[in-house]
């Protein structure tokens, strides 16, 4: 089939096999899997990226390795060798819902006002879709949805000023500005879920060594002093 082409950038460190399980989902839960670009952002020093390797799944994959201090480079790091119409944040506790690609693609026509066979393809405007995590309530946009055209109006995917946290509030912060300004639709699509099992919301997920870099004091003091100055900056 023919069709918008989705990039989905996932950023994994040490722990392949969760990350393999979470690719798989986005093919299995997928109407078109043919139609995905899947490009994963390894860390130069995380020697599990080769585990990867040894999966017959993974031959689907692009790789982007680097000594990214984070998750935040990573994906920005990935987000540069995506080449999809829509570019889709990725991470190894995330499950997408079943027909996922269509669902985004029938949300994108209606803000655009298309008929989903009218075979214009939202791409001239730029275009931010901030969907659930399935737990948390209060407004928060934890991933990036985007159309090549609002990143290639923002010239970056994840700000890699980040090492992780902070990054998802600072691209939601982004996409909330552009369309205040007419830059950009947001398109605020809640009832799209795509289900974030991170150790915070659900207990039964075991709290590894990747949770704890990802969310050290460290990352967390450095995400809200560069969140702060960036806010000021806009």
């Amino acid at each position: 089939m023919t069709g918008p082409k989705f990039s989905i950038i996932h950023a994994s460190y040490g722990r392949p096999y969760k990350a393999i399980a979470a690719m798989q989902s986005v093919f299995k839960n997928a109407v078109h899997p043919e139609n995905i670009e899947y490009i994963f952002a390894f860390n130069e020093k995380d020697s599990t990226r080769f585990d990867f390797e040894l999966h017959p799944v993974f031959d689907k994959c692009k790789q982007v390795v680097g000594s990214f201090k984070g998750s935040a480079p990573a994906w920005d790091a990935g987000a540069k060798e995506s080449t999809g119409d829509i570019l889709i944040q990725m991470q190894d506790d995330v499950v997408p819902p079943l027909n996922w690609d269509e669902s985004l693609l029938n949300t994108l026509h209606s803000a655009m006002a298309e008929p989903p066979d009218s075979g214009v393809y939202f791409t001239r405007i730029p275009i931010f879709v901030a969907i659930s995590d399935g737990y948390r309530l209060d407004g928060f946009c934890f991933m990036a949805i985007m159309n090549r055209a609002y990143y290639k109006m923002r010239g970056e995917f994840i700000h890699p000023g980040y090492m992780s946290v902070y990054s998802d509030d600072d691209v939601y912060f982004q996409a909330k500005k552009a369309s205040s300004e007419g830059k950009a639709i947001l398109i605020e699509a809640r009832d799209i879920v795509w289900k974030h099992e991170h150790h915070y919301h659900n207990p039964d997920v075991e709290l590894d060594s990747t949770y704890l870099r990802e969310n050290s004091d460290v990352a967390y003091a450095h995400g809200q002093a560069l969140f702060a100055k960036r806010c000021n900056e806009y």
